[in-house]
């Protein structure tokens, strides 16, 4: 059987059942695959798989009602979901010549995945189309929508190992963010990068570029050539990064691989100089959940106390 998503109030208050995949496929069967909210939390999107297949159908929740938008988003495979931060629409993947049979069952390779952009309450056959290489038909996208949201990093591979990376600055409300211009940052397949957040046009990245045990570099995308890449946060000797986020506005966590156990730092975002290293069991990390985005804090109303006006009587005089 298929496990809910559920929310909670608070810790204390009882379960409420938001997803439930057993009532889609009563067999079980179906498995929600990928779930990505939205910036303003309106709206979940979030991927179906049959049977264990790798096809995924995307279909978009209402979190405050509760219910599905009517588009579905089909022939989708190896993609992840990049919402807009205005919150009207997201960067997906898809396989749209794939024909006949896509359930996992056939022995059709999938070929020619197509990155578009999914506007809600539009029909799928209405997306826009992004990016294609017909020249290239095993190539696979990943997308990011940077801190910022001014740019779109579009990450192509063609195996599990080594990608190249292309950025486009995400075009205003009047134009939408369609007409778009790929421009590359690294136009090799030669190592590893994962983008991990971005001050103004410097973009950070966790890469094994000339290191094995990888390093945090910096590009500017308006100068992008290697020798003038920066490194904050250089290659350990021995321990490897195995991971970076960027948290409360100017902060890295990272996660070390060191002699078979996990160790978690935080680190300056811009200098990377060492701020604490957290005191943990011996173990592992998978991940953390963190935002770069600082709430702000709301502002105690001072109550005014107002002064109570004494009347004054007016004597009347006598005659």
């Amino acid at each position: 059987m298929g496990v809910p998503c559920v929310t909670q109030k608070t810790l204390e208050s009882p379960e409420s059942i938001f997803l439930d995949t057993n009532s889609i496929s009563s067999d079980g069967t179906t498995a929600i695959s990928h779930i990505k909210f939205s910036e303003d939390g309106a709206f979940m999107a979030y991927g179906l798989s049959e049977s264990g297949s790798d096809w995924n159908k995307i279909r978009i929740r209402n979190t405050k009602e509760g219910i599905d938008l009517p588009e579905i988003l089909e022939k989708v495979k190896f993609s992840n979901v990049s919402w807009t931060k205005d919150s009207k629409g997201f960067f997906y993947g898809r396989y749209t010549d794939q024909d006949g049979i896509f359930d996992g069952s056939e022995t059709k390779l999938a070929e020619n995945q197509k990155l578009y952009y999914h506007l809600l309450g539009e029909s799928p056959h209405q997306d826009i189309l992004i990016a294609e290489f017909p020249e290239h038909p095993s190539w696979r996208f990943k997308t990011d929508i940077s801190d910022c949201g001014k740019y779109l990093i579009l990450s192509i591979s063609h195996t599990v190992r080594d990608n190249m990376l292309y950025y486009a600055e995400l075009g205003s409300e009047e134009k939408n963010a369609f007409q778009l211009e790929l421009k590359p940052i690294v136009d090799k397949f030669e190592a590893d990068f994962d983008y991990i957040t971005n001050e103004g046009s410097n973009l950070y990245f966790h890469t094994n570029k000339d290191a094995p045990n990888y390093r945090v570099i910096v590009i500017d995308v308006n100068n992008p050539a290697e020798e003038h890449w920066t490194t904050p946060i250089p290659e350990h000797k021995k321990d490897v990064l195995e991971w970076a986020k960027c948290v409360d506005g100017n902060k890295l966590v990272v996660c070390y691989n060191c002699d078979v156990k996990h160790i978690l730092q935080a680190r300056d975002l811009s200098t990377g100089k060492l701020i604490r290293q957290f005191g943990l069991d011996i173990g592992s990390i998978n991940g953390i959940s963190g935002k770069k985005k600082k709430k702000k804090k709301k502002k105690k109303k001072k109550k005014k106390k107002k002064k109570k006006k004494k009347k004054k009587k007016k004597k009347k005089k006598k005659k």
